[in-house]
């Protein structure tokens, strides 16, 4: 900072110095457009947008999404065991299971490489076609990432929740 404020001293000495006489001892020159050519414009024009609106809850977020389980059982010709196997393919989910009557997901680094709708998609789509959430006693998935002993969240009826 203090070779900042030097820098700019010695640049105006240096700036009077060399200017003819006659103009020398008019100093409001440098109020002028000089002044302006010399130091340059603000650097507050910087603008950095949000990416996402962070006062925006998640839940509210998707509210109006219009995407169903089924959208993806039709793209994959009607068949919901091609698309559980396109997850397992794709890395997205390694395993499920039983972990003492509580159904587990087991996910993979495709699964966080997703995005928060994406995830949110893909653990709705487990859900509708075991009917977890509906016919279950806990009606709840814990999630975890595979060979991690915590978990790293859970889908129930009120959505998904990741930690």
């Amino acid at each position: 900072m203090r070779s900042f404020i030097v820098f700019q001293i010695l640049t105006v000495l240096f700036t009077v110095a060399f200017v003819p006489s006659s103009t020398a001892s008019d100093l409001s020159m440098l109020s002028g457009n000089v002044g302006k050519e010399l130091w340059g414009p603000p650097n507050s024009s910087f603008v950095r947008p949000h990416l996402e609106e962070a006062k925006l809850p998640h839940n509210s977020r998707w509210a109006d999404d219009e995407w169903t389980p089924q959208d993806w059982i039709d793209s994959r010709g009607g068949d919901a065991v091609t698309v559980v196997n396109g997850l397992y393919e794709a890395g997205i989910i390694s395993d499920q299971y039983f972990d003492g009557g509580i159904p587990v997901l087991e996910v993979g680094q495709g699964f966080l490489d997703l995005g928060a709708q994406d995830k949110r998609r893909v653990v709705a789509f487990i859900d509708e076609v075991f009917g977890v959430t509906k016919f279950a006693e806990p009606g709840v998935i814990m999630i975890y990432f595979r060979n991690d002993d915590e978990p790293v969240g859970l889908f129930n009826a009120q959505g998904l929740q990741l930690q």
